[in-house]
């Protein structure tokens, strides 16, 4: 967004941001939810919907993104970190961490893309101590 708004200006950035917003807003069902975060991050959450189909859907509404001419700017891209519960999170706190790291490694890797968090790790049992 930075560059958008540097080349075009912030009124450009402003549609940017309502052009993915309505793009989320299309690409969700009923019970979903799309959200602005703030700035210039987005949140799509789908009810009932496990890791793959989330990974799914996060292509599609990528391809969809970058299709779209946006008036004043032309194309844009997007980086889409995925996460779902309960393989990469158990809570709604771990599932944004999740999430955000997988952005992170969308944006580290050129942008453009999807990128998945890594499973949780099933937890192990209590180590106990044995006297001897």
């Amino acid at each position: 967004m930075k560059t958008i708004n540097d080349t075009y200006g912030h009124p450009s950035g402003d549609v940017v941001i309502r052009e993915i917003a309505e793009t989320m807003a299309k690409a969700s069902r009923d019970n979903d939810t799309a959200a602005r975060l703030g700035g210039e991050e987005f949140a799509l959450l789908f009810a009932s919907t496990g890791a793959t189909r989330a990974e799914l859907a996060a292509k599609r509404l990528l391809e969809v993104l970058a299709e779209q001419h946006i008036e004043g700017v032309g194309k844009i891209t997007v980086s889409i970190g995925v996460a779902a519960c309960p393989e990469h999170a158990n809570s709604e706190r771990t599932l944004y961490a999740a999430s955000d790291a997988a952005l992170y490694v969308a944006k580290n890797e050129g942008r453009n893309r999807v990128s998945v968090a890594p499973l949780m790790q099933e937890e192990l049992p209590a180590m106990r101590h044995r006297s001897n």
